[in-house]
């Protein structure tokens, strides 16, 4: 436990970095991609050609995601998948975190 206080020290500024590293323990954050993917295709087949994996693994992943969140995210519908209201939340507030994200992985490449 004293690594990850020492862990959350390094990184604050001006004292709003309240980042806990044990909130992530266990977490694949590339599950969190995977997600972003299903919400704007709806479809794991879609996901998986996207995402150029399975689509077992996309499907492996969304049973993780269920576990993860504690909701079914998604039902199966004639055309793909309908996103659950929880879903829907989710996705509203993760966007917003990954496309930070990609702006700051994009930077490093330039």
């Amino acid at each position: 436990m004293a690594k990850c206080r020492e862990v959350s020290k390094i990184g604050k500024t001006g004292g709003r970095d309240n980042l806990n590293p044990k909130n992530f323990d266990n977490v694949n954050l590339n599950l969190l991609v995977i997600f972003a993917v299903l919400m704007r295709e709806r479809s794991v087949t879609r996901a998986s050609k996207i995402l150029m994996i399975s689509q077992p693994a996309v499907s492996h992943a969304l049973k993780q995601l269920r576990a993860l969140f504690a909701d079914p995210l998604f039902t199966r519908s004639s055309t793909g998948v309908n996103p659950t209201q929880h879903a829907q939340v989710v996705h509203k507030d993760l966007l917003v975190s990954l496309e930070a994200i990609e702006a700051i992985l994009n930077k490093r490449s330039q």
